[in-house]
């Protein structure tokens, strides 16, 4: 989910005119983060804490994410991504940060409503 919303505001960062759809997406997202504590039983005097935290390291996955897809950086994506979501070297990070580079690229390409839809999201690799 985290890598995906970085991809979405990734995009829509580099849209003339799509900071109040960044902003709408961001608050969609850290619902549904919020909604998921919740389901999982985390007590509501707590929510506020972790929220604070989920803030906090998505946002510095966002920016861990956005250089590497910026330069085509397929290793330093890969390193990212193993470092935030996977804790150790492996082979599915170098052909997670292929496929987040691939989706990128044609992201990149389309207009930013194709977020909306399944074109401007393919299917990750098997």
């Amino acid at each position: 989910m985290t890598l995906h919303g970085a991809l979405a505001l990734i995009r829509l960062r580099a849209a003339p005119g799509a900071a109040p759809l960044a902003q709408t997406f961001t608050d969609q997202l850290f619902r549904a983060f919020d909604a998921g504590l919740r389901e999982a039983g985390v007590g509501d005097l707590t929510v506020p804490k972790r929220m604070r935290k989920l803030a906090g390291a998505f946002y510095g996955r966002l920016e861990a994410y956005a250089a590497p897809i910026a330069s085509a950086d397929a290793a330093a994506l890969a390193a990212a991504l193993s470092r935030n979501m996977l804790g150790e070297e492996s082979a599915a990070a170098a052909s997670l940060a292929e496929y987040a580079l691939s989706v990128a690229r044609g992201q990149a390409e389309m207009p930013v409503q194709a977020l909306l839809g399944p074109k401007g999201w393919p299917a990750p690799p098997a």
